[in-house]
């Protein structure tokens, strides 16, 4: 059975279309297709909810960190604080190029592609400082994370200068910088390391 275009999936939500696209390829394996489409609606509304829940707890332990607030009741005061720049995403009007009105998540959504695998390459880059600090071998860690650094770094400069001065080329170039500070941190302590 051939994959056939459905014209009218085209103006349903991405939900739709992720979970009717898992139904139609489980039913060409013999599945239930209703079942499936069922299991992809719970599988990215999944996917969504951890990474929201991960990204604010997170955010909130880095704040934290920065602060230096150590009281069990500053984490509230964090959470609140991590939480103001996502509303202000909720409650900001949001238009695309030609001034329609559009859901604040399509404008979002490049970043998050690019900063997702901009946090793979920082984790990788982590987990070499974490090698070198116990003598072990680290080039099967930092050659990638070299690679994805350079990367999604690109790609975040792309949407800076794509996007100029609006939220999209903001947040990006902020996450720039940072992933910049953590590279300068890296270096600082490979060169600890082996002096």
């Amino acid at each position: 059975m051939l994959l056939t275009k459905r014209p009218d999936l085209t103006s349903k939500s991405p939900l739709s279309i992720y979970a009717n696209g898992l139904g139609q390829f489980g039913s060409m394996l013999g599945l239930n297709r209703e079942l499936c489409i069922s299991f992809g609606m719970l599988t990215i509304s999944t996917f969504m909810l951890t990474t929201l829940d991960t990204a604010t707890r997170i955010s909130r332990y880095i704040l934290q960190e920065f602060l230096d607030l150590k009281e069990p009741r500053h984490r509230y005061m964090a959470t609140a604080i991590t939480l103001i720049l996502p509303s202000l995403f909720i409650f900001l009007p949001m238009s695309d190029a030609g001034g329609n009105p559009v859901p604040s998540w399509k404008i979002i959504w490049p970043v998050f592609g690019a900063t997702n695998q901009l946090l793979a390459a920082l984790a990788l880059l982590s987990i070499s400082v974490w090698l070198k600090r116990r003598g072990k071998n680290i080039f099967f860690v930092a050659i990638p994370a070299v690679f994805m650094l350079i990367v999604t770094s690109w790609a975040v400069v792309l949407l800076v200068v794509q996007y100029g001065f609006n939220v999209v080329g903001i947040t990006a170039a902020v996450l720039l910088v940072l992933s910049f500070v953590l590279l300068l941190e890296t270096i600082k302590i490979f060169r600890k390391t082996t002096a």
